[in-house]
């Protein structure tokens, strides 16, 4: 059974009909080639393209690239190659290296017209190779296949997309769960493609948590790059110009414990306008040489030496006061009898 159009506009309500139309052959050949061939394989790769592609809007990066120049892990050892690389395709394959890598893996496999992507980089944002070098990236590149067998959505979409340092998830997070979910419920149980056997259910004691361990609480509400594994560049675009309004994932009715004190205290929020000041404070500390904190440890010391001899004096000073006080007859209250 391929995937229908119907299939498709559920998954995707906002992608216009003509898209649908053209860009349906393209994925069942692509999801074809690709063995992205059962339910939870195409829940999970149909949800990255509408969360990449803003529902198969873009098949290039929006930024001109101009951030990856001189990244030397990218490849981008020429001058003008971070807006020459930038990202192309369905899922933005970013870099000299990279590009490069999916030419020769096309070069091999000869499924497709050959095409030197190094030479004509922005022939990679045509179709069908903006597709096609998605289903390379997922399947060939990071065998995202197997993840998704396992139901381990998130860890997919952190390879493509990196992890927000402040959240700890990829960018996009809730509407990137709700149309995988989506797909789901849109997909049938038994869905194949070609004549695939579904996936046997497996033990699901690893699959992804909901909420993964915050990486740095002070740091910067920024993705965590990493493009040269990832091959891809991470999408900071707003959900509203990468996607529609996906519905809201399905409630789950979850069991535990009562949680503990340092559970509950670590679970206080804490404003965004004081972790942003703690965090420029951190990366000001971080910032400073070895001289200087041996200036800032004189000029405590000295502060605290001023302090304590006003307290000294202001001490001695009181006593004086007393002594005096004590020999003065008129001011003297204590009476002999």
């Amino acid at each position: 059974m391929e995937l229908t159009d119907e299939m498709l506009r559920q998954i995707m309500p906002n992608a216009p009909k003509a898209k649908r139309a053209a860009s349906l052959p393209i994925l069942n050949q692509v999801m074809r080639a690709y063995s992205i061939n059962n339910e939870r394989r195409a829940a999970a790769w149909l949800a990255t393209l509408a969360a990449e592609s803003g529902e198969l809007k873009y098949q290039q990066e929006l930024a001109d690239g101009s951030a990856y120049e001189g990244r030397r892990d990218l490849g981008n050892t020429q001058p003008g190659d971070g807006k020459r690389f930038k990202g192309h395709g369905r899922i933005q394959i970013t870099g000299r290296a990279n590009h490069a890598t999916y030419t020769h893996y096309l070069k091999g496999s000869a499924h497709l017209p050959f095409v030197d992507f190094v030479k004509e980089p922005q022939r990679l944002a045509e179709e069908p190779y903006a597709t096609d070098s998605a289903g390379w990236f997922w399947a060939v590149l990071h065998d995202l296949n197997s993840l998704a067998d396992r139901r381990q959505f998130l860890k997919t979409q952190t390879t493509v997309n990196g992890r927000n340092k402040r959240t700890g998830l990829p960018n996009h997070w809730t509407e990137r769960k709700a149309y995988y979910d989506r797909a789901l419920r849109v997909l049938p149980d038994d869905w194949h493609l070609d004549g695939a056997a579904p996936v046997e259910d497996v033990d699901h004691s690893d699959t992804d948590i909901a909420e993964p361990v915050v990486e740095d609480e002070f740091a910067e509400a920024a993705v965590e790059t990493n493009d040269a594994a990832k091959g891809v560049t991470t999408s900071d675009r707003p959900a509203s110009e990468t996607s529609g309004t996906p519905p809201p994932a399905p409630a789950m009715e979850v069991k535990a414990s009562q949680p503990s004190l340092f559970t509950k205290l670590g679970s206080l929020s804490i404003p965004a306008g004081v972790l942003t000041v703690l965090g420029g404070i951190a990366k000001f500390i971080q910032s400073l040489p070895p001289w200087a904190w041996v200036a800032m440890l004189g000029m405590a010391l000295l502060v605290g030496y001023l302090i304590w001899r006003d307290s000294q004096e202001r001490a001695n000073q009181r006593t004086l006061k007393v002594m005096d006080a004590a020999a003065d007859k008129d001011k003297n209250n204590l009476r002999l009898i």
